[in-house]
């Protein structure tokens, strides 16, 4: 934790990296907690809140995915026809 957050719960740490945008800082934060055995549940259950926010939804890894095997076939079949 940073030096100037040491004052700081670090739920309020979490809450304002979100809030500012800080995703990666906020994720980073998320998974100290849950690693730190002195760290209290309601910080852990907030760990685990801010961690499942921030997963990327399995639809849209899947439809990602698809969409580069789509790509990858035309691209295939284009040079194949030339």
């Amino acid at each position: 934790m940073a030096r100037k957050e040491k004052g700081r719960g670090r739920t309020e740490v979490l809450a304002a990296a979100l809030a500012g945008g800080d995703h990666r800082g906020a994720r980073a934060e998320a998974r100290r907690v849950l690693g730190d055995a002195a760290a209290s549940e309601a910080e852990r259950a907030e760990a685990a809140r801010v961690l499942a926010l921030l997963a990327p939804e399995r639809a849209a890894a899947v439809a990602g995915g698809l969409a580069v095997v789509a790509a990858l076939g035309l691209a295939a079949w284009v040079l194949s026809r030339s």
